[in-house]
């Protein structure tokens, strides 16, 4: 099963994508794959991560609002993927010197570590998402860099997201330029 697993993820360029997220895996992308195709039905990032039940109940009465547990609903197989995926990410991403890495040593330093889990579960699941939306093509001679700007963004998951996709890019053997300028 793993190297039938491997062998889709080396096919589908929308897995490779996935797999070079930190924290999920072939079993992640494969699942993922499956259960949401492209992730059109959801019109945010934080939409998929809420379907999975990753994201706190909330209970509010006289305009406050109080974040209790995670909701559980949802996928309980990907969930899990996540979470177990957040939880072998999280010390090598709290240990760079990233945004991500700096958001992640403050909630480690406020709150409990399965929390913080829970939140980089979350966030993994939003780039995911951000990820999977399809990418516009390139008009001719434009070359990878320039299209950060022409790709649809509402938030910085889906930059970051971008970003991965741009750094990928020439690992999968591509070439920016058309075949015809590359000779």
């Amino acid at each position: 099963m793993n190297a039938e697993f491997k062998d889709h993820v080396r096919v589908h360029e929308e897995a490779r994508r996935l797999i070079a997220i930190p924290g999920i895996g072939v079993l992640n992308a494969t699942a993922l794959m499956a259960a949401i195709g492209d992730g059109s039905a959801f019109g945010r990032e934080r939409d998929l991560a809420a379907w999975l039940g990753l994201v706190p109940r909330q209970v509010s009465t006289g305009g406050k609002a109080k974040l209790l547990g995670i909701t559980k609903r949802g996928n309980k197989y990907l969930r899990m993927l996540f979470i177990h995926g957040a939880r072998a990410a999280l010390p090598s991403l709290a240990k760079r010197a990233t945004p991500l890495g700096q958001w992640l040593r403050g909630l480690l330093s406020r709150a409990h570590r399965n929390v913080t889990v829970v939140a980089l579960a979350a966030k993994l699941a939003s780039i995911a998402w951000a990820t999977l939306r399809p990418i516009p093509a390139l008009p001719l001679g434009f070359a990878a860099a320039d299209a950060i700007p022409l790709l649809p963004r509402s938030s910085g998951v889906e930059l970051f997201a971008s970003l991965i996709y741009m750094q990928i890019v020439p690992q999968l053997g591509r070439s920016d330029e058309p075949a015809d300028q590359a000779a």
